[in-house]
């Protein structure tokens, strides 16, 4: 049988697309925040590797 006959409906979703989830800009704001404590980290340590 198939799924309408069963009294289901079939909904298409939209291809996903981060720029409409609002979730991965504040990904994005974390990950680059990481990213500069990481390098001030790195910039006043001698722990890190200064090539």
């Amino acid at each position: 049988m198939s799924i309408t006959l069963q009294g289901y409906m079939l909904e298409y979703l939209p291809t996903y697309s981060p720029d409409l989830n609002p979730i991965e800009h504040k990904w994005a704001q974390a990950k680059k925040e990481r990213v500069v404590a990481i390098q001030r980290f790195c910039s006043q340590s001698i722990w890190c590797n200064q090539n």
